[in-house]
């Protein structure tokens, strides 16, 4: 990694750092009161939230001021979000994220992604840059030019990849990329389904540095509870301890 990224004041890694994910603001309060804290920070999906950005923004200042950075997303439905209306039509909503959150998450394919790093540089915030493919592990050389294409927007890139694994072996070749990274930006690497479940626990020991936990319902297949994910990661599991980790989340 060639420098350490922060959001909000939290170094991103390492240690692996925890992310609550929140798709209902009705959930902001539950979190604040609760007496252990599951997450490091939190992810909101503001596309699975029917709510006014006046709504979220008071949101993110209550997680922010309680010491929860925010890492605000507007999802794709290409993607696997609730987004249905025009790519272009999430700038004005974009713009307002960056202007509150600490962090945000848009898609690598989407042109929306170089305006985003530009004015999240100027705003001193981290950019998650994602990609999703919800049927299959890619082959070598396209999980490659994903990372590659990432690491071209700049060193404040967080690359986000999230695929499919049908078989053992997509497993192995999405750990190559943390073993041996191909390029310098901060990684985050997760399988998908039941089979990748456990990856979600053993690839953050290899440098995946993020670590995706529902707080209140599983956003993407095989995604664990938050607080199950932190009490298993605090266990510190072997990287190299593949057995069946599905369970009733996925």
């Amino acid at each position: 990694m060639a420098a350490k990224l922060h959001i909000g004041n939290l170094p991103v890694a390492p240690p692996p750092r925890v992310v609550g994910v929140i798709s209902a603001l009705s959930s902001v309060s539950g979190l604040l009161e609760s007496a252990r804290r599951p997450c490091d920070l939190v992810e909101l999906r503001l596309d699975q939230m029917a709510t006014e950005p006046e709504a979220w923004r008071t949101s993110i200042h209550r997680l922010q001021g309680a010491g929860y950075p925010v890492l605000a997303t507007l999802r794709l439905a290409a993607e696997g979000g609730n987004w249905t209306a025009p790519d272009a039509d999430r700038w004005p909503l974009i713009e307002q994220m960056l202007a509150v959150a600490s962090a945000v998450d848009v898609e690598l394919r989407s042109p929306l992604l170089v305006p985003t790093v530009k004015h999240a540089a100027q705003a001193g915030k981290v950019v998650v840059a994602s990609y999703h493919d919800f049927a299959q592990t890619p082959t070598d050389a396209e999980l490659l030019a994903v990372l590659k294409q990432g690491a071209t927007h700049g060193p404040q890139v967080i690359i986000k990849l999230a695929v499919q694994i049908n078989h053992d072996a997509d497993r192995i070749r999405l750990q190559a990329l943390l073993t041996d990274p191909p390029v310098t930006n901060p990684l985050c690497i997760i399988g998908m389904g039941p089979i990748g479940a456990g990856t979600r626990l053993t690839f953050p020991g290899l440098g995946s540095c993020l670590a995706y936990g529902h707080i209140d319902g599983a956003t993407a297949p095989g995604q664990w509870s938050c607080h199950e994910l932190q009490q298993r990661l605090s266990s510190t599991p072997d990287p190299k301890d593949q057995k069946d980790y599905t369970h009733a989340d996925s």
